[in-house]
């Protein structure tokens, strides 16, 4: 079967009243993919899946009306939307009403309904929720039993694989910050982060192998995460302060070993390939 009958497939399910159909036709018209971008459109499908139940459809046309994608904007309608899929536990849903009352995004900022929120998320595994948990605790640093709490919150995230939890459980080992400092510990998670291709994991580790912090020191190696982790445009204001680092060090660094930097870092990034 042709990708063309396929979409007309889906089509002629979604039509009939599918709700996963409805579902996966509207994400096809909000990425543009096999079909024009229309979030108008995409709207239209979200609802008809949204009101047969369909918690990633009532997610999806929550943020849609919240922001006004394909949509008048309607805070108060976007709210209802959410609070209904995340009633069915849906994780996206959890997350997104965890950070906007986090941020005070289209809410007033509420620390005790972002903990709730994202609390609940945290419990179905999501392991942003749990990153977020670590954040939110990690800034009341003061208490060493919100600093512990965040320890735990980070190294749950971190065990799941996700980057910025790696990033900053390696940091609190770095430091001795909620735990025992462990360079090593921070080297091994730094590295984890690193090869996934996190930016600031990939210049925290070059900057452990430059002055020989939990692994030998090796100058040429610990400038080639470095400037991989510089490269990065998406962060103007990191590649910036990488940039300039990398050039105090480059003159400590002998020309040998300028040029096995240099060669190392093109390797490194063509190998995680961003």
């Amino acid at each position: 079967m042709s990708g063309d009958d396929d979409l007309e497939e889906l089509r002629w399910s979604a039509e009939g009243g599918c709700a996963e159909a409805q579902l996966h036709l509207a994400l096809l018209y909000v990425e543009g993919v096999r079909v024009p971008m229309d979030l108008e459109e995409a709207a239209e499908w979200f609802q008809k899946a949204a009101d047969q139940g369909c918690r990633l459809a009532q997610f999806n046309l929550g943020v849609m009306s919240f922001y006004g994608f394909g949509l008048d904007e309607d805070i108060e309608l976007g709210l209802e939307w959410l609070l209904k899929s995340a009633a069915q536990d849906c994780e996206s849903a959890l997350c997104f009403l965890g950070e906007i009352y986090a941020a005070g995004d289209g809410v007033p900022e509420d620390r005790r309904k972002a903990l709730e929120w994202y609390s609940k998320a945290a419990e179905y595994g999501s392991a942003e929720a749990q990153y977020q948990l670590g954040e939110l605790n990690d800034e009341e640093f003061e208490s060493g039993r919100r600093l512990r709490t965040a320890v735990g919150w980070y190294r749950l995230a971190a065990e799941q694989g996700l980057d910025k939890a790696q990033h900053c459980l390696g940091g609190l080992y770095e430091h001795g910050r909620g735990v025992v400092k462990d360079p090593n510990r921070a080297v091994d998670w730094y590295y984890k982060a690193a090869i996934q291709g996190f930016p600031p994991a990939c210049y925290s580790l070059g900057l452990m192998y430059f002055h020989g912090n939990g692994v030998p020191r090796h100058r040429a190696i610990g400038a080639a995460w470095m400037s991989v982790g510089a490269a990065c445009e998406d962060i103007p204001e990191f590649e910036n302060e990488g940039i300039e680092a990398g050039a105090a060090m480059q003159q400590e660094m002998s020309e040998p070993e300028i040029a096995e930097a240099e060669r190392m870092s093109l390797s490194l990034i063509a190998r995680l390939a961003w």
